[in-house]
C-alpha cells in the first residue's frame, strides 16, 4: 500500500489545520480564483490560512493578504515537503485543473473543474480522484459527469461556474484603454494543435480559424479600422505557437496571459467589456452567453474537428447557437453585424442561456463558498 494511500485511510482528524488549499491553472485565476474573492469577501481568512499552490511564488511577493499564503508545487525536495505537509492536513482542498487529491478521508475537497464536457477527450478528467463534490453547470450533462469522474448524484453540485460572478460587472477592468475605438471584440480560439499532442489536424498557419495568408490580415485589419472596432484575439495557451507571427496592425492585437499576470488579473475580469466574442469549441462560449452579447462561432474545420477530437453535442449547430464563421467572408460580414447592431441570434441565444445556466446571476461562488463553510463544522 502507498503512503497515500495509507494516509487516507487513517482517521487524521485531530491532526487537521485550519487550511483551505487552493489551485488553478493559469494560476491564482479561474474559477478558484473566483471562489477564492468571495472568500476573502466573507473573511474566511481570519480563521482560516488559505494557501496557493503555484509555480512560481515570486510573482505573487507584492500581494498582501491576511493569512494568505503561496507555494511552490513541484519535485524540488523542499517545495514538495511543504506541500505535501498541507495536503495532509489541509481541511479544505479547492482545486479546477492540477488536481489535488485528497490525503485524508477526513477533508472536504470540492472540484471546481475546467469547463462543462465540450470535447470528447476525457483521459484527463477521468483521473480525478476522490472528492465530496463537483461542481456541473449543465444539468443535461448529469449522467456524463457521473460516468467520468466517478461520482454519485449526491456528490455533484449543480451551479454556474464562479468565474462567471465576473461578467455581471456593470464596470469590468478594459483591455488596452489607450486605444481608440468604438467597439472591442474578443476571439477565443480553441487549441487545434496542442503542444504535447493535438489529434486535429488542420493547421491555421498564424493560428486563427479561417486566417490563411497576410493579405487575409491586412484586408481583416483596414475593415476592422474603418468599423472603429479593436479585434483582440487570445490565443489558447495550449496552442503549438510554431506558426504565429507577431502581429503588427493597428486594429488587431495578440493577447496572452502576461497582462494577466502581471496584474494579478484574469480574462473574465474583462470579458464583459466586450461587445462581441468569437469561438468555436470551447466552454467560453457557455460563459459567455450570459452577457447577452453575440457570439461568432469560427468552424471552418467542424467537419474534421469532430472526427479526430470529438465534440459532446450531436447536432452541433442546433445545440451551440450563435452566428456561424466558415470562412473569411463570413468572418467580414460578422464584423460588420456588430458594428451595424445586427444581431439576428438575440432570441435563440437567450433560450441557450436559460439550457446552460442554471442560475444567471453574480452569486455562484457565494453558494460554492457557502457550501465549503457548511462542510467545515465538524472537521
Amino acid at each position: 500500500m502507498g503512503l497515500g494511500k495509507y494516509i487516507y485511510k487513517l482517521n487524521y482528524k485531530f491532526l487537521m489545520r485550519n487550511v483551505i488549499l487552493m489551485e488553478s491553472n493559469p494560476d491564482y485565476m479561474d474559477n478558484t480564483r473566483a471562489v477564492f474573492d468571495q472568500m476573502i469577501k466573507d473573511g474566511l481568512n481570519n480563521k482560516y490560512k488559505i494557501i496557493w499552490c503555484v509555480d512560481n511564488k515570486k510573482i505573487f511577493n507584492d500581494i498582501k493578504i491576511k493569512n494568505v499564503k503561496f507555494i511552490e508545487r513541484n519535485d524540488k525536495f523542499i517545495n514538495k515537503l511543504i506541500f505535501d505537509y498541507y495536503n495532509i492536513f489541509a481541511k479544505v482542498i479547492v482545486d479546477c485543473n492540477k488536481y489535488i487529491y485528497k490525503r485524508n478521508k477526513n477533508q472536504f475537497r470540492i472540484h471546481l473543474t475546467h469547463g462543462p464536457f465540450f470535447k470528447t477527450t476525457y483521459d484527463y478528467s477521468s483521473m480525478m480522484g476522490r472528492v465530496n463534490y463537483v461542481v456541473m453547470p449543465i444539468e443535461e450533462q448529469r449522467s456524463e459527469y457521473k460516468r467520468v469522474f466517478n461520482v454519485t448524484d449526491d456528490q455533484i453540485f449543480v451551479c454556474d461556474f464562479p468565474r462567471c460572478d465576473y461578467l455581471y460587472d456593470d464596470n469590468p477592468m478594459i483591455l488596452y484603454p489607450d486605444i481608440k475605438r468604438d467597439k472591442t471584440i474578443m476571439w477565443m480560439p480553441t487549441y487545434r494543435n496542442h503542444k504535447n499532442k493535438g489529434k486535429n489536424k488542420t493547421t491555421f498557419k498564424y493560428g486563427i480559424p479561417g486566417i490563411d495568408s497576410k493579405e487575409d490580415l491586412i484586408e481583416l485589419n483596414n475593415l476592422l479600422k474603418k468599423e472603429h472596432i479593436l479585434l483582440i484575439i487570445k490565443i489558447h495557451p495550449a496552442e503549438d505557437t510554431t506558426f504565429l507571427i507577431n502581429l503588427k496592425l493597428s486594429n488587431v492585437v495578440l493577447l496572452d496571459n502576461d497582462i494577466f499576470v502581471k496584474n494579478h488579473t484574469m480574462i473574465y475580469q474583462y470579458l464583459n467589456s466586450m461587445d462581441a466574442l468569437i469561438t468555436d469549441y470551447s466552454s467560453i462560449y457557455f460563459d459567455f452567453l450570459v452577457t447577452k452579447k453575440p457570439i461568432g462561432l469560427a468552424c471552418p474545420d467542424m467537419d474534421e474537428y469532430i472526427k479526430n477530437v470529438g465534440i459532446y453535442f450531436k447536432d452541433y449547430e442546433k445545440d451551440i447557437v450563435g452566428e456561424y464563421i466558415y470562412n473569411f467572408n463570413d468572418l467580414k460580414k460578422f464584423i460588420l453585424n456588430v458594428s451595424n447592431g445586427n444581431d439576428s441570434r438575440y432570441k435563440d441565444r437567450l433560450k441557450a442561456i436559460k439550457r446552460y445556466n442554471k442560475y444567471n446571476d453574480n452569486q455562484c461562488s457565494k453558494r460554492i463558498v457557502d457550501l465549503i463553510k457548511q462542510n467545515m463544522n465538524g472537521r
